[in-house]
């Protein structure tokens, strides 16, 4: 009978070709690959399989070499072994009758042509973006499987990078260029998520150019200007370059040589999303005061104590009468909490001679109590800056330099932020707009800076921050200055410096781009989505992404042996696992068992928990066992850390295999373990994200 069956039909993923190798007369044959993207099976050629000759008992082997499909007899060892031995030479070369005629697979898909053209540069290997994720064959540049008509013996090794671009490296010459223009098929892996856009970045006289992103959807990845990924075709030159995004700005840095810019004209390709992957930061991470040369001392808030030390100059501020204390707290005007000493109007403190004759003072003062004379002051000569008489934002160098105040009595214990300098110019609170209009009388020499001290008019009062310069900053220093002191008001994350990456609630997308270092996280599984909304303790709306327990999250290799991690997350559903985690070693942090506020990092931390709660949670852990959540200052860690060997990812429903419905909002991660001071600092900017909302 002719047996026909019934079979399921899914998705297309090959067609068929006919390959026809004929007769032969040796025991093997080899014909071109008829067409591209074929794939012959091995037993295509026996008689169960080939198109003619099915009554025949002769089989064969087949495979593809080098662009070829080679069939080589293989029914000849059946034969008695006597008569083997007797006719071995002539068997050997014994061929076929049959014309052998069989059917091979052709690739349709889903797959995607990648250009990646010629290259000339000094690695010997090129990259390029895609619009898809894709996955190449490593031999997928070869003769017999590449695109492009071109049949040299050029051999490649394929992969795909850490930035998901598509590298090819010449493997028959070490290192090699190619002239011929490479062109792969590779097999797509998730939908599209960006589109390639180019990026002019301009040449440079100096070492750094940065200039205005084309928008916040761009992303350029720190190695996109190095001769394997730049557009230009000069990469025989070895220039490389470190691109960065700050702001909202894209900064190019020549690495290969650190005195010298580049006179060509750099171009490179860069993923532009179908979404904001970027927003404005709502504060200017990581602000610096101007000035740094002309710097005379610099008391800053981290360091406020009895005993303070400058960050500059050899000087240490003390202790005059009485007592002061420190305190980290927020309040009267700040967001965060903020470190300051605090004394009533019987103690004293001395900044030393760190008034010049010609200077700038910028200053974080407040009173602190009934007693509201000067603050900060001399007597020899008359000077006091900030506060006297009840009143707030005023200055007397010698004279008076500015008029009244204009600050609201109720406000008057607020910290008051305030730059004045030797030509009159005075700065005030969150305006730009010089209050001055008398220019100082200089002194003969320096002087002290004290509190409580000099002219018998004293204060109960707090001192925040001092920095004093040797000459009048210009009016932009003078602002960028008071940028910086307004900033420290703001609540906000501990230490930029040392962090590894701050994914912040602004930002998150599925694919989300840290704020600091070379990092984005992006989904590794499932579908992720943005939302914006209050609620679950969140008193205004803030963004985030949610997924069920079937997506999942890669933050990246973010995870050091000595580490800091904060987080604000939630369940969402009923599935109630681990959230943040990975496997090896064991750690998890905020979400266990349908536990919330628990930690296990390679040994329980916090094995306490609330159960089944959807609220967000804040949370901060680090590698010496120091735990806080919500917003209680209280320690409820325990030593139980286990370092890891190296740097590991960071995940959301990977690793074991314990899963959840999830929202994450923010994560921060940090290269060291953080003091108490640092992770309440940021204990207390990430509860003020939930008050105030964050889009």
């Amino acid at each position: 009978m002719d047996l026909r069956v019934q079979c399921k039909q899914r998705q297309q993923l090959w067609g068929k070709a006919v390959v026809s190798i004929g007769s032969s007369t040796t025991q093997e044959k080899c014909v071109l690959e008829p067409q591209r993207h074929l794939h012959c099976d091995y037993l295509a050629g026996n008689p169960e399989y080939r198109n003619h000759g099915k009554d025949k008992g002769d089989s064969f082997h087949v495979e593809q070499r080098d662009g070829h499909v080679c069939a080589r007899r293989t029914d000849h060892t059946d034969r008695r072994r006597h008569f083997r031995r007797r006719r071995r030479n002539r068997r050997r070369n014994e061929g076929w009758g049959v014309n052998l005629e069989m059917e091979c697979k052709v690739d349709i898909g889903p797959v995607l042509a990648v250009d990646i053209g010629p290259s000339g540069a000094p690695s010997g290997y090129k990259c390029v973006l895609t619009t898809h994720q894709v996955h190449c064959d490593a031999d997928a540049g070869n003769v017999n499987k590449r695109l492009n008509e071109e049949r040299h013996g050029d051999t490649f090794v394929v992969w795909q990078s850490h930035t998901q671009h598509i590298c090819a490296r010449r493997t028959d010459v070490m290192p090699g260029a190619w002239h011929m223009h490479l062109r792969l098929q590779c097999d797509k892996q998730a939908k599209h998520e960006w589109r390639p856009v180019r990026v002019v970045l301009g040449s440079s006289a100096k070492n750094e150019k940065c200039f205005q992103e084309p928008n916040n959807k761009v992303y350029c990845d720190y190695l996109v200007g190095d001769p394997e990924h730049r557009l230009n075709h000069n990469t025989h030159m070895n220039f490389k370059f470190d691109v960065q995004h700050r702001g909202n700005s894209i900064c190019v840095r020549r690495t290969d040589n650190v005195h010298h810019g580049w006179g060509f004209k750099l171009e490179v390709m860069c993923k532009e999303f179908p979404y904001a992957i970027r927003a404005a930061p709502a504060q200017p991470v990581g602000l610096q005061p101007a000035g740094m040369s002309a710097m005379v001392a610099w008391y800053k808030s981290e360091d406020a104590n009895p005993y303070w030390r400058s960050s500059v100059g050899n000087w240490e501020g003390r202790v005059t009468k009485g007592s002061v204390t420190r305190k980290f707290e927020a309040g009267h005007g700040a967001v965060g909490a903020v470190a300051y000493i605090l004394g009533n109007s019987g103690d004293g403190f001395n900044f030393f001679q760190v008034l010049t004759p010609d200077f700038t003072i910028c200053s974080v003062t407040r009173y602190a109590g009934p007693t509201r004379k000067r603050i900060l002051q001399n007597n020899k000569p008359n000077f006091l800056h900030g506060h006297w008489q009840g009143k707030v934002g005023v200055a007397f160098y010698s004279t008076w330099v500015t008029s009244e105040e204009e600050i609201a009595p109720e406000q008057r214990e607020d910290w008051l932020v305030m730059c004045g300098n030797s030509n009159g110019v005075v700065y005030r609170g969150r305006e730009k707009k010089n209050v001055g209009h008398h220019a100082a009388v200089k002194t003969s020499g320096n002087v002290d800076l004290y509190v409580n001290e000099g002219h018998q008019e004293f204060s109960d009062f707090g001192v925040m921050e001092v920095i004093t310069w040797n000459r009048p900053l210009s009016d932009d220093e003078m602002w960028t200055s008071m940028e910086y002191l307004n900033w420290k008001l703001q609540a906000k994350a501990a230490d930029v410096s040392s962090m590894v990456a701050w994914f912040k609630s602004e930002d998150a997308n599925p694919v989300w781009r840290s704020a600091v270092g070379h990092v984005y996280g992006e989904v590794n599984k499932g579908s992720l989505s943005r939302k914006v909304e209050e609620g679950h303790g969140a008193k205004e709306p803030v963004a985030f992404l949610q997924g069920d327990a079937a997506a999942g999250f890669d933050f990246g290799r973010i995870m050091k042996p000595d580490f800091t991690i904060c987080s604000v997350t939630r369940y969402t559903g009923g599935a109630m696992q681990r959230i943040l985690q990975h496997r090896s070693p064991n750690f998890l942090h905020g979400h266990w068992g349908e536990r919330v506020g628990v930690a296990y990092y390679g040994g329980w931390v916090v094995d306490q928990g609330e159960s089944s709660v959807t609220d967000w949670l804040v949370m901060c852990g680090n590698s010496a066992g120091v735990a806080y959540k919500g917003k209680e200052r209280k320690n409820i860690g325990r030593n139980g850390v286990v370092k890891t060997g190296g740097d590991v990812h960071l995940y959301i429903n990977n690793g074991l295999e314990e899963f959840s419905d999830f929202a994450v909002m923010e994560v921060i991660v940090w290269n060291r373990a953080l003091s108490d001071d640092e992770m309440w600092s940021t204990m207390v900017y990430l509860n003020s994200k939930l008050d105030h909302g964050s889009q």
